[in-house]
């Protein structure tokens, strides 16, 4: 006679016993990593004079934890404009360099968001140049939200472009490389700001 064997039964709080005779459930899936949420500031004291001393930084955080600061020092004469237009740039190419396609990009520059969405114009030439390298790195991610934040909710980026400028003390950058590559020209032409690949 053969032998019988007993069959499991669900009882409350534990399922039919498939478990052990079906498939495995398969492991959690990890966040995406294609988002992130960066801030940008800039800093410029003696704003325009040519022993002015100025800065920039970002910093950011995705779904999965990881953090980055960032702070760049800037040439001497760097209008407070300049240093937020080169703090956004040093953000996109951060989120670009580490395969993001979409990112929201925050700041407190009203004039930086609002000329980045071609809402407002453009009207001295460096700025016009740096717009366009932001429009182009933006572009390049796929999709790029910028919005205009309240100064007391950009107390970090504030502090790393103050720091980058030398003008202050705090939190260091967590990024040195960016430092090398935040103020590179663009090599592409400008793209009109529709931050969405189709």
């Amino acid at each position: 006679m053969s032998r019988m064997h007993p069959r499991k039964f669900a009882t409350p709080g534990n399922s039919y016993a498939e478990a052990e005779t079906g498939p495995k459930a398969p492991p959690p899936a990890k966040k995406s990593q294609t988002s992130c949420v960066m801030y940008f500031d800039g800093s410029s004291i003696c704003n325009g004079s040519k022993t002015s001393r100025a800065g920039c930084g970002a910093h950011g955080s995705d779904a999965n934890g990881r953090v980055t600061r960032i702070g760049v020092p800037l040439p001497a004469g760097t209008t407070s404009n300049e240093a937020e237009y080169e703090g956004a740039i040093a953000a996109l190419k951060w989120a670009l360099r580490h395969g993001y396609t979409n990112v929201t990009l925050r700041g407190d520059s009203m004039l930086v968001v609002k000329q980045a969405l071609g809402e407002w114009k453009i009207n001295k030439a460096a700025l016009r140049e740096k717009c366009a390298r932001l429009r182009e790195l933006a572009a390049r991610i796929g999709h790029v939200d910028f919005q205009h934040i309240p100064r007391t909710e950009n107390a970090l980026a504030d502090s790393l472009a103050r720091v980058a400028s030398g003008s202050a003390s705090g939190p260091r950058p967590s990024s040195a490389a960016a430092a090398a590559s935040a103020t590179a020209s663009a090599a592409a032409p400008p793209r009109l700001a529709r931050h969405r690949r189709r």
